[in-house]
């Protein structure tokens, strides 16, 4: 598995279909149950499986549903890791991700892309 993170993804969405297209097709994500010990969901969040662990890994939330405090405020940025910087890279390129430049700061490499509404999404280096 080429891409994995450690924490849950929650972003907010005013067009939760299109993001979960764009999910799926960039890092290959699959739509997944709710677990049943996991926070209630609201009506129209979707669960996404990127680690292949017991709960997902991105949840998308609609923006109209959630309210404006569930937006990622300006900064925080979702973090996704992998063990290969580099081949990550070549794979979001092929798939017209628009990649940027892998960076290193802090001893580790990372490279940012945005989605369909603009959130940041650092690709980091597993640590």
């Amino acid at each position: 598995m080429l891409f994995h993170n450690s924490d849950y993804i929650v972003l907010s969405y005013l067009d939760v279909n299109a993001a979960m297209n764009w999910w799926k097709l960039i890092f290959e994500c699959k739509p997944r149950d709710w677990p049943i010990d996991c926070p209630d969901p609201l009506e129209n969040d979707v669960a996404l499986d990127l680690t292949g662990g017991v709960y997902p890994a991105i949840i998308l939330r609609s923006r109209l549903e959630a309210g404006q405090a569930q937006t990622v405020t300006e900064g925080e940025r979702p973090i996704i890791f992998t063990g290969k910087i580099e081949k990550a890279h070549k794979f979001l390129e092929k798939e017209d991700a628009m990649p940027g430049s892998i960076q290193q700061e802090g001893g580790t490499k990372f490279f940012n892309i945005q989605d369909t509404e603009g959130h940041t999404i650092e690709i980091c280096l597993e640590p």
